[in-house]
Formats: structure tokens, sequence, C-alpha cells
């Protein structure tokens, strides 16, 4: 899911995931709680260490200022 969707990461943290989602072919239907308290830092920390742990994403490193662009395109 991660790999087709990295770009939707930072607003996944933020602000939580409500929606049916399939990875690898299982569905999931659970609510992602959001973590609102969590700067644009914290965030870009967290997405950069899940790309380059599980090689998704494009290679690029997620700035601050990414999630913020990011987050502010998904309110």
């Amino acid at each position: 899911y991660l790999q087709q969707n990295f770009e939707q990461l930072p607003c996944i943290i933020r602000y939580g995931m409500h929606e049916q989602i399939i990875v690898n072919g299982k569905v999931y239907d659970y609510k992602m709680f959001a973590v609102p308290e969590l700067g644009d830092y914290e965030i870009a920390a967290i997405c950069n260490y899940i790309a380059f742990t599980w090689q998704i994403g494009n290679g690029e490193i997620i700035t601050k200022e990414k999630v913020t662009e990011f987050t502010n395109s998904c309110q």
C-alpha cells in the first residue's frame, strides 16, 4: 500500500485513516488514530525511517517542508 501511496504517509500520521485499504491482497478496515501532536520534523523522520527501512518511496529524503506541503494538501 505504501509503495503506491507514500506521499499520503505524512497525512496518515497526522490525521489518521478511516478508510478501507488493501495491503498485499489483504483487506484492512480498521481506524488508524491520528498523532496530531507530532511536528513536521518528527513526521519527516518517521517517513524517512520507514522509506529507507522498507525501501519504499522514490529515494528522496522527505524534509519537514515537504511534510508541511503534503499535510496542507490533505486536510
